[in-house]
């Protein structure tokens, strides 16, 4: 019963596909940031919405949870300044050692242009595109106690394709004796029914489409699904004043050597944008940046149903949303002036 009723786990990593790095002199843009990047921005589609340029290569490299800071230090270290930047302001992050991240970006060096050799197992992610948290792996004492747990409570909970501690197995219990309700009882083993990914496209520029099978009931999951972020990210502040200077000192290095940087702000849940408005005063950052640098920004933080955006777990963008933020995305930038002729 349970395996039918449930629809995914709440903890997964997508992965960032294999791509093809084009080695031919051109005109190039390269759009990276975190998760929402990834599944959002279609560099394929960017082309077709910009004026055709037979040399123009667009790439986006954006990874888990990943920090525009890593990969702006990955590429200045590299001494490579493409023309055009896309990334995006997002608390959602994995941490605040951005050196370590930088040391992580290089080694996994997603363009190939890193100096330094890379250490043994380097190498760009394989694989599925989507993967489950739990096929991620996990330390060795927490596997002991599973497998103990596993032991005790037998093959109904390892079937549903999660791991599960004994507390975990027990407020699923208490929740569901004391509401018989199963959704909600079932979100206490990390696993959720109200929307499935089917399954996974990329364009060989390393975007990833999901594509998301959603219940009649999604709107009151996904306020569901927001709120246990939030829990999450209401333990830790991210974007610190480190960051944001890191961040200025990055677009201004960029800009020296004639990048354009441009910023964007991707869709939120509102709940999870009121938290970042309120904790990071993001809007008034933003503007503060723009000021100081001229960089150049776009806010898409209000996308959401009605304008055909799913945050299907309530952070990430389903390939329809992807299509819609792209088209925003394309849209303004036909607006600007992103002539290359000023470059060094």
């Amino acid at each position: 019963m349970l395996r039918a009723r449930a629809g995914e786990t709440v903890e997964f990593a997508i992965i960032r596909p294999q791509m093809t790095v084009p080695t031919t002199a051109g005109e190039k843009w390269i759009v990276f940031g975190n998760c929402l990047v990834m599944t959002g921005v279609s560099p394929t589609q960017i082309s077709a919405e910009l004026p055709p340029r037979r040399d123009r290569v667009i790439l986006n490299i954006a990874s888990h949870e990943q920090s525009p800071i890593a990969y702006f230090e990955y590429l200045r270290r590299a001494q490579q300044y493409p023309d055009v930047i896309i990334t995006n302001v997002s608390s959602w992050i994995n941490g605040t050692n951005f050196e370590q991240e930088t040391q992580l970006m290089t080694q996994l060096d997603p363009l190939g242009i890193a100096t330094a050799p890379k250490p043994d197992g380097a190498t760009p992610a394989k694989g599925g595109a989507y993967r489950h948290q739990d096929a991620l792996g996990g330390g060795k004492l927490q596997t002991r106690v599973e497998e103990t747990i596993a032991r005790t409570l037998g093959e109904n909970v390892q079937v549903i394709g999660h791991r599960y501690h004994l507390f975990d197995f027990l407020m699923f219990l208490g929740t569901l004796a004391r509401t018989a309700d199963l959704d909600n009882a079932l979100y206490q083993l990390q696993i959720q029914s109200w929307f499935r990914v089917g399954s996974s496209e990329t364009d060989g520029n390393g975007f990833v489409g999901l594509h998301v099978d959603y219940r009649a009931d999604w709107p009151t999951g996904v306020d569901v699904m927001a709120e246990r972020y939030l829990k999450r990210m209401r333990l830790s502040r991210l974007l610190t004043p480190a960051y944001w200077s890191l961040l200025e000192e990055n677009i201004r290095d960029f800009q020296s050597h004639g990048t354009h940087v441009l910023l964007v702000r991707m869709p939120e849940h509102p709940k999870i944008r009121a938290f970042n408005n309120e904790t990071y005063e993001l809007p008034g950052r933003l503007a503060g940046l723009a000021n100081r640098t001229s960089v150049k920004v776009l806010d898409l933080s209000e996308l959401g149903p009605a304008e055909g955006v799913h945050l299907f777990d309530s952070v990430h963008p389903d390939a329809a949303a992807a299509d819609v933020i792209t088209r925003r995305l394309g849209s303004w930038l036909r607006t600007l002036d992103l002539s290359t002729a000023r470059r060094p």
